[in-house]
């Protein structure tokens, strides 16, 4: 009953299910932006080698969205899915928690901060 009632959880799991489709756009919008730097600088060669990879990120996104709406080609989502949790778990996570966990967690230390430190007068927040 408990593994049952595990995967019944696991399957309600919205970023869960969503991690598939971010991850495919994230860096769908990457090569998206690649190629518009690569233009700007007259690299063509790279612009379009950008391109091209964009096309395919967003022939996985199409692919992927109709195997979960038709539940067809179950193989090809699955493989879908297993290379979006690859890039995730290797590429975007690693950049995610060096660049932006920690100045999320500075700003919420200033917030608390700030918090702790204002007392309220009259309805309204005086800061000490």
């Amino acid at each position: 009953m408990f593994s049952k009632y595990s995967q019944l959880n696991e399957a309600k799991n919205v970023f869960k299910a969503a991690r598939t489709p971010a991850t495919l756009f994230s860096v769908l919008m990457f090569f998206y932006l690649m190629s518009g730097v690569f233009g700007l600088f007259g690299m063509y060669a790279f612009a379009n080698l950008c391109n091209l990879s964009m096309g395919a990120f967003l022939v996985m996104l199409a692919v992927w969205a109709y195997v979960r709406y038709s539940g067809e080609y179950r193989d090809a989502g699955g493989y879908i899915d297993e290379l979006a949790t690859f890039l995730w778990e290797n590429v975007i996570h690693p950049i995610y928690q060096t660049y932006m966990e920690r100045h999320l967690k500075e700003a919420a230390e200033q917030a608390a901060q700030h918090a702790l430190s204002s007392t309220l007068t009259n309805g309204k927040v005086k800061t000490t």
